[in-house]
């Protein structure tokens, strides 16, 4: 069975804040995420580790697929 999950995007960039949180409570382990998201968002810190060079996808986006 596959679940996908659609989140609205959001001014403040919740929306990839709340995807995150989620992949990381199904996944069970803290995800990597951009520094800056996580210094504007600092409860993110619960789900996510600041991410290091090269860790986002091309252009600097932040992939959430598995």
């Amino acid at each position: 069975m596959t679940t996908y999950v659609i989140t609205n995007n959001h001014f403040e960039s919740k929306a990839g804040v709340n995807a995150i949180e989620l992949k990381s409570m199904l996944a069970g382990k803290k995800l990597a995420a951009p520094p800056t998201l996580i210094e504007k968002y600092p409860e993110l810190r619960k789900f996510a580790d600041p991410s290091e060079e090269g860790e986002t996808a091309p252009g600097g986006q932040l992939s959430l697929l598995a």
